[in-house]
């Protein structure tokens, strides 16, 4: 069975199969998601649907699926003034 272990410089390397089953607590949202958000932007987000809700892991801690964050970065759109700058250019 696989399972994640630490690399030469100490941090923990997940395989692939196991990376959709991890849980990423709020203080670690913006390592997957690129983008430091506040609690309360994040719980905007979250009431209008427009960010993954979180999951119950214990009573008192909640985590983000990664999978579910992964899901929600690529259904971000590219900026219009990105797509016009590449139009331009292209």
């Amino acid at each position: 069975m696989e399972k994640a272990e630490p690399n030469e410089a100490g941090s923990l390397v997940v395989p692939p199969s196991l990376v959709n089953n991890l849980f990423i607590p709020f203080e670690r949202l913006h390592e997957i998601i690129g983008v430091r958000y506040s609690r309360m932007s994040i719980w905007r987000m979250v009431r209008a649907k427009t960010f993954p809700a979180p999951r119950q892991i214990s009573p008192q801690r909640i985590a983000w699926r990664v999978e579910d964050l992964i899901a929600w970065n690529a259904s971000r759109p590219v900026a219009k003034s990105a797509s016009k700058k590449v139009a331009a250019h292209g």
